[in-house]
């Protein structure tokens, strides 16, 4: 069998096997989502050019990729023997790099379909803001809060009631699409009004900023100017003013989400400093192969015992950490590896475009495991899809 019938016969098995891992995924037949996901491994070692890429160490982006995906699902099936529960997330990730290796266009696909796709990133979070402005005008506040509860305090949860999406995931999609505005990574090919074109992206930078800012995501604004003052030498000016003016509004609001660290309530903050102490007991424990994707909400939640009743179902708010509980030294490892060549590859293309969006991702694995959620997955897909192939993604209208 030739190279290229082999090929053509893997991407119909990965298909065919992410497909039926999707339709089956809230299915109790697990020994189905176990078959689906051998048949899309099987599927990504047929299409692989040459064989033996991976015995010289040529490590490939989608190989890593699904290295992990399977480290972390088919582990919990081999060495614990219970059933396979996988996150909806993972057919995200994990499935759309390899949408590209369908595509008969693929220039097109990188410097075309991509921008688009980043564009509509952009839509999304503005049909959600002016959205979220509606209700807040036409139903007001619907809670009930007693009086110590801070203005954001107050906003994140009727945002959340509003649209029934997590605030910190929110502000991280604003940041994300802050990034791109400014790299110009995207395209509106019915804007062809230069300054109609720069008059949208000046008001979609400020209302996404002014979106974060109100939700008060702190790993989000924090790195956001991080990676803005890193990146973009022109702006370090205005990047450093509005950061001071930031810091002296939060000195002066003892409300602020920013000193909620010294308040010794229960609040977000401690709540994830006792998360993550669990997640390290549990790495601890089990840090060869880990306790299992399964079985790691189980121990957080008897980790929690006897502690506050808020930390109850809630996860690592790591995702490094997530990947060394479940999956032990080598998830971690694998993890690592795979954004470790991320960062290189870039580092080395001089590609500050991209190397600011996988820092913004990285910042926000600190507090989030944006892995394990449908929003996060859906924009970490999007991510790697982008590097596939790494030329530049400038679509500026002019």
């Amino acid at each position: 069998m030739n190279l290229r019938k082999n090929k053509r016969i893997g991407i119909l098995f990965i298909k065919t096997g992410l497909l039926g891992l999707a339709s089956v995924s809230i299915t109790p037949f697990y020994f189905v989502h176990s078959f689906c996901l051998g048949l899309a491994g099987i599927g990504f070692l047929m299409s692989i050019d040459n064989y033996f890429k991976i015995l010289k160490l040529k490590v490939n982006l989608l190989f890593l990729i699904l290295l992990l995906f399977l480290y972390i699902s088919i582990k919990e099936f081999i060495l614990y023997g219970r059933h396979l529960q996988l996150p909806g997330s993972y057919l995200f990730w994990v499935g759309l790099p390899f949408i590209y290796s369908s595509v008969s266009d693929k220039n097109q696909f990188i410097h075309k379909i991509v921008p688009q796709i980043f564009s509509l990133i952009i839509l999304l979070i503005w049909i959600i803001g002016i959205y979220t402005i509606i209700q807040f005008i036409f139903k007001g506040i619907q809670g009930s809060y007693i009086a110590g509860h801070s203005h954001s305090y107050i906003i994140r949860e009727e945002f959340s009631r509003f649209t029934g999406v997590h605030p910190p995931y929110f502000a991280m999609y604003c940041g994300y699409s802050i990034l791109i505005l400014l790299n110009s990574m995207y395209w509106f090919p019915d804007i062809s009004n230069f300054k109609i074109h720069k008059l949208f992206k000046l008001i979609s930078i400020f209302c996404f900023g002014l979106w974060i800012l109100l939700l008060e995501s702190r790993i989000h604004i924090l790195s956001l100017f991080l990676i803005i003052f890193i990146f973009k030498r022109k702006l370090r000016f205005i990047t450093l003013i509005t950061l001071i003016i930031l810091f002296s509004t939060v000195l002066l609001n003892p409300q602020s989400r920013f000193r909620e660290i010294v308040s010794g309530n229960d609040n977000s903050a401690l709540l994830r400093l006792e998360s993550w102490k669990c997640g390290i007991q549990i790495f601890e424990k089990n840090h060869l192969f880990g306790i299992g994707i399964n079985q790691l909400q189980n121990e957080l939640n008897n980790c929690y015992t006897g502690k506050s009743l808020l930390l109850k179902n809630m996860n690592t708010h790591n995702q490094f950490l997530h990947f060394a509980a479940s999956g032990g030294i080598f998830g971690l490892l694998i993890f690592l590896i795979l954004w470790g060549i991320i960062m290189v590859k870039l580092v080395q293309k001089h590609d500050l475009e991209r190397l600011s969006l996988a820092s913004f991702l990285l910042f926000s694995s600190l507090t989030e495991n944006i892995f394990e959620r449908h929003w996060g997955g859906i924009l970490i897909g999007f991510f790697f899809l982008s590097l596939i192939n790494l030329k530049k993604l400038h679509h500026e209208q002019s």
